[in-house]
């Protein structure tokens, strides 16, 4: 993914570039809210609008979208609808030609996707003209119409405000504060969870259900143009509702800190950009980072062209249920680095790096250690990679999205044991263990959108890591597959880190409504070697025999409906069916559900 900016202070440089913007519609003007660059190699004079029907004039074979009048005529092909059909249709998508009049032709003509309401447009042409106003808004000339592009979107540092899985509204609460915007945001979540048989062992009934709550304040104050600050603080609840065997239920609540920096865009007009504080390290498949770190980070960002570099290591507690950096984070040094170059239209190449070293105390056998401080694996990682994503459409054949991750690490490790010392949160060291490794992964996988009108979509997908191969830590293994929200994609339930394994994957995806999809995923996973051990997998706590190669199988099912401007719902059940791996309990089934509540603001 392409980290992708605007310099207003060189408005003149945004003419000929071929754009596309979402906006919203309102009092005679389109007011720009999101923007990405797309190749300007493509013709000019050609464009898509997709957008809600208005002005219907049969006799005239014309119609609006927001502020563009269309015309069709006897060349305009109509895709799978027919001329009849457009007064059925809430939203539509049309290529069009530009003849610099007041209208447009219509080249071809299809179903669209609404973009939370009727009254959003999402346009996709080439910047012939721009102007500035005063307040630091740019005017734009967008297939003949001028668009409006506020100056808090036109900060790159906005686009730093969200993360992947953050859906806001298309208008947030803005205030002046020093006659500047400060913009208020944020989120509230409920989410019932539920999970059977975790431990593979019916007659021990672990089962549990829990109600999570969250609420999220987010500030983003924009300075100007170029310099901008970002807050954000969570306050967390949980609580148990049940436990199997009457075990105890459990609640907690904590106040945890989130993003906190400070951004300073295209420094001295080099292209150039410094963030500092808190901040979200993300990639658009999650399998390198998705995470927050305090960190200082440069950007160099042009067209097409994204290079950013950031060392990072905790100086501060994150949340009022820490006592203090936790063990494993305390003086972990982390150095990451990511180049991504789109070479032609839909067709990038990236390139990943991070080292890590842990520069904590050395302990030694025989030290007494408090239970709170125990640090079991120490030492110095390296990781590089390779990443290419491919997007690639035919007019019969329907649309491809393929990708390809591959990486390589090293590492050198000390693995503490320790041991009861007799004394209360006490332990003592009792061994260590030098641990040189060297490991590698592959991910590889294709989904195919056929072109149906209701645009279903069916992915396939490998992943191997080698034995000694381990994922960053940082990673959340997340994407769509042609969904509305990102799932897990090595499973729902189970979630196992890409290490000594191989995941084969097959899924489905459906859209429905204006924003709403159901996806189905099966996985069937398998040990490179057969250990007693899976990284970072929820089943337990006995682990695989050590035999058997065979971990088991998973079926996944989410439904998420986003048809509203502030409210999500997602429902998630994924069943775990074990192999031959877990010897006795082979065949046990486990079961997770999630239901999620989100209202943005």
């Amino acid at each position: 993914m392409v980290l992708l900016t605007l310099k207003p202070v060189h408005a003149l440089s945004l003419i000929d570039q071929r754009i596309k913007v979402s906006g919203v519609w309102s009092n005679n003007k389109l007011v720009v809210y999101k923007l990405k660059y797309r190749d300007s190699r493509k013709d000019p004079l050609i464009g898509r609008i997709n957008g809600t029907i208005s002005d219907l004039d049969e006799s005239q074979k014309s119609f609006k979208l927001g502020p563009y009048l269309i015309i069709w005529n006897e060349y305009t092909n109509f895709q799978q609808l027919t001329k009849a059909d457009l007064s059925n249709w809430d939203s539509i998508k049309v290529i069009v030609q530009n003849n610099n009049i007041d209208q447009l032709t219509a080249i071809r003509i299809e179903q669209g996707t609404s973009d939370r309401s009727q009254d959003v447009l999402q346009v996709l042409g080439t910047i012939k003209t721009v102007q500035h106003r005063t307040n630091g808004d740019i005017l734009a000339n967008l297939l003949g119409k001028i668009i409006v592009i506020p100056s808090q979107h036109i900060s790159p540092a906005f686009v730093l405000t969200r993360k992947q899985d953050d859906r806001r509204p298309d208008e947030q609460l803005d205030i002046l504060l020093f006659g500047k915007p400060l913009t208020i945001g944020g989120e509230i979540g409920i989410t019932p969870r539920y999970r059977r048989n975790f431990n593979l062992d019916p007659d021990k009934n672990r089962d549990r259900i829990r109600l999570d709550t969250e609420a999220q304040l987010e500030l983003f104050y924009s300075w100007n143009s170029n310099l901008a600050f970002f807050l954000e603080g969570q306050v967390n609840y949980q609580q148990d509702l049940y436990r199997g065997n009457n075990g105890t239920r459990k609640s907690e609540n904590e106040v945890k800190r989130g993003e906190s920096w400070i951004f300073w865009g295209d420094i001295f007009n080099s292209s150039l950009s410094l963030q500092i504080g808190r901040q979200n390290f993300r990639e658009s498949r999650e399998w390198w980072w998705d995470d927050d770190l305090d960190a200082v980070r440069i950007f160099y960002n042009r067209p097409f062209f994204h290079f950013e570099a950031g060392i990072a290591e905790q100086f501060f507690s994150l949340s009022t249920l820490d006592n203090g950096i936790p063990a494993e984070e305390e003086k972990l040094l982390r150095i990451l680095s990511r180049i991504s170059w789109t070479w032609a239209s839909k067709q990038t190449v990236g390139l990943f790096f991070l080292h890590q070293n842990d520069h904590s105390r050395q302990d030694s056998i025989g030290k007494l250690i408090r239970d709170d401080d125990l640090d079991p694996v120490d030492g110095k990682v390296t990781w590089v990679g390779l990443r290419t994503l491919n997007k690639f459409s035919t007019s019969n054949h329907g649309k491809f999205d393929f990708w390809m991750d591959g990486a390589w690490v090293h590492g050198d490790e000390h693995n503490i044991e320790f041991d009861d010392s007799g004394i209360e949160d006490i332990s003592v060291v009792k061994n260590i263990e030098d641990n040189d490794f060297e490991g590698w992964a592959l991910d590889v996988g294709l989904t195919w959108e056929i072109p149906f009108s209701w645009k279903p979509s069916f992915t396939i997908a490998y992943a191997l890591g080698s034995r000694e191969f381990r994922q960053t830590g940082l990673q959340d293994n997340n994407d769509r597959f042609g969904a509305v929200s990102r799932f897990r994609y090595y499973g729902e339930l189970l979630r196992p880190e890409l290490s000594n394994l191989q995941i084969w994957t097959a899924g489905a995806t459906l859209p429905f409504l204006q924003n709403s999809s159901v996806s189905a995923l099966y996985h069937y996973y398998r040990q490179v070697d057969a250990q007693t051990f899976l990284r970072n997998g929820r089943i337990g706590p006995a682990p695989p025999n050590g035999i058997s190669p065979s971990i088991g199988h998973e079926w996944d099912l989410i439904v998420a409906l986003e048809e509203w401007n502030h409210w999500e719902l997602e429902f998630v059940t994924a069943i775990f069916k074990a192999g031959s791996a877990y010897g006795k309990k082979s065949s046990n089934i486990a079961v997770d559900m999630v239901f999620k509540v989100n209202y943005n603001f």
